[in-house]
């Protein structure tokens, strides 16, 4: 059985993921096995977020997971990534084969035990103006993020890394 798993939360609100991470703080979890990414589009389609409300939020992110936001593009969408996902998106994949996929986004997911039906998946839910809330740590902990965090308004997907 890995040691490590990764679980998925999908949000259609960037307020939604900060209060997700307050909860989490709440029940003193490390912050450090936290990720975020989304891209830059509003909630409502073909919208962007008004610049002070989206600094708002990306600062409040900023004090939460105490880091900075990495900013890359990705299918020519500007993607923001916080937390430990940035590590492996700067990271080296000479020797994974993506295709004519851009890499570095499919690598680290790759890396945190996510299949490639998944990751798609995952790449659709960003186009469309989702966050995504990655969390990976311990088999253990993993479990109780997710059982703390599933219900009936939010699904929490696990990989095994």
């Amino acid at each position: 059985m890995p040691e490590k798993s990764t679980c998925i939360l999908v949000y259609s609100r960037h307020q939604q993921v900060l209060e997700t991470l307050e909860m989490l703080q709440a029940h003193a979890f490390s912050m450090a096995a936290v990720s975020i990414i989304c891209n830059e589009a509003d909630e409502q389609p073909g919208r962007r977020h008004p610049q002070n409300d989206y600094l708002a939020i990306w600062q409040d992110f900023c004090r939460v997971l105490d880091d900075e936001p990495f900013i890359f593009y990705h299918n020519l969408e500007r993607v923001v990534a916080m937390g430990a996902i940035v590590r492996l998106l700067v990271a080296e994949h000479d020797e994974l084969d993506v295709g004519n996929q851009p890499a570095e986004l499919v690598a680290a997911l790759f890396d945190l035990g996510i299949t490639q039906a998944n990751i798609r998946g995952y790449e659709d839910a960003l186009k469309n103006g989702k966050t995504l809330l990655i969390i990976n740590s311990t088999c253990d902990e993993v479990d109780y993020v997710s059982q703390l965090l599933h219900n009936e308004k939010q699904q929490v997907t696990v990989h095994l890394a």
